[in-house]
């Protein structure tokens, strides 16, 4: 066991490596299941965490993607880092985001030319998940479980229908 074992079910850096990693990767295999090409910033570093691009290679829509728990706060200066780095897109641009205690400091985002998608709740591997209900600490969490992905799913197509952004395709739609 970890130092860290009290509060995370594994060392700290291991888990938030680990479960930062977890939403964009599920968030990504949505988007390419609906016909878009993605990359995916899988070192966790500058700039922004996705792109999303249609069939003809055009930049679609860029986002940034949190997976916090609902007891995580934003701080001023992590939310101006997103904005500043989905602001250097001529695209759509989305934050899409889990459960934060203060949500609240997300409700100018629309000034930026930023739409919000909440997820409410983060996503967890099972034995992270497990690791939380053994303490009754499950509010706002769920499993990465087919169901939990489905919901991301039909959120994402939400966010995309409201958006005007065309889902590309599918090469098994064109078939006649």
């Amino acid at each position: 066991m970890s130092e860290d074992s009290g509060r995370y079910p594994d060392n700290q850096r291991e888990y938030c490596q680990s479960v930062g990693r977890l939403l964009p990767a599920i968030v990504a295999a949505i988007l390419r299941d609906l016909g878009f090409r993605v990359w995916v910033n899988e070192g966790q570093s500058n700039g922004v965490d996705l792109k999303a691009f249609d069939k003809k290679d055009n930049l679609v829509f860029v986002a940034e993607i949190t997976n916090w728990s609902s007891f995580s706060r934003m701080s001023e200066k992590r939310k101006n880092w997103i904005i500043s780095n989905l602001s250097q897109y001529e695209c759509n641009k989305v934050l899409i985001c889990t459960a934060l205690e203060n949500e609240s400091i997300l409700s100018d985002l629309s000034f930026y030319g930023i739409s919000l998608l909440k997820t409410g709740y983060q996503v967890l591997p099972e034995n992270y998940y497990e690791h939380y209900a053994r303490k009754n600490q499950v509010i706002r969490r769920r499993i990465d479980s087919e169901e939990t992905r489905e919901d991301i799913k039909s959120k994402i197509e939400n966010y995309l229908r409201n958006s005007q952004i065309e889902i590309p395709p599918c090469l098994s739609n064109m078939i006649d």
